[in-house]
Parts: C-alpha cells; sequence; structure tokens
C-alpha cells in the first residue's frame, strides 16, 4: 500500500506539489505575520499575496488528493 511507483509522472507530479505546499506554507507564515503587525490597513499587494497564497494552496492540496485517488484505482 505504501510503496510508490517513483518512475511514474503521476507520483512525481504529486511530490512536487507537496513540496510546493510546504513552500507555500512558509511564505504564509511570513504573510501571516506581515499582515498582524501591520498598523495601518493592508494594500492591494498585500491583499493579492494573501490570495494567491490561498489559490496556489488549493491547487496543491486537490491536485494531491486528485493524484492520490487515480493512484489507488490503477
Amino acid at each position: 500500500m505504501l510503496q510508490p511507483d517513483l518512475h511514474s509522472v503521476l507520483t512525481q507530479t504529486k511530490i512536487a506539489l507537496v513540496g510546493l505546499l510546504t513552500l507555500n506554507g512558509l511564505q504564509a507564515g511570513l504573510l501571516g505575520r506581515r499582515v498582524a503587525e501591520a498598523t495601518e490597513p493592508i494594500g492591494r499587494g498585500m491583499t493579492a499575496w494573501g490570495g494567491a497564497t490561498a489559490l496556489l494552496s488549493q491547487v496543491c492540496w486537490w491536485g494531491a488528493v486528485a493524484i492520490g485517488f487515480l493512484n489507488t484505482n490503477r
């Protein structure tokens, strides 16, 4: 069950998505600190950064779930 085919393109893609999700989480922590320390209303740049962070997170999570589902049913 836990013996993934590391030569499979789907498995490699899932590993890349999980790695990207990890990096996204690290930069989301930085964003959270900046928002918490903001003394003025946040601007468009910070709002766009938050939106991009959320979008990337969703793409990575759902992509990894879909690949896991596809690999399980093979």
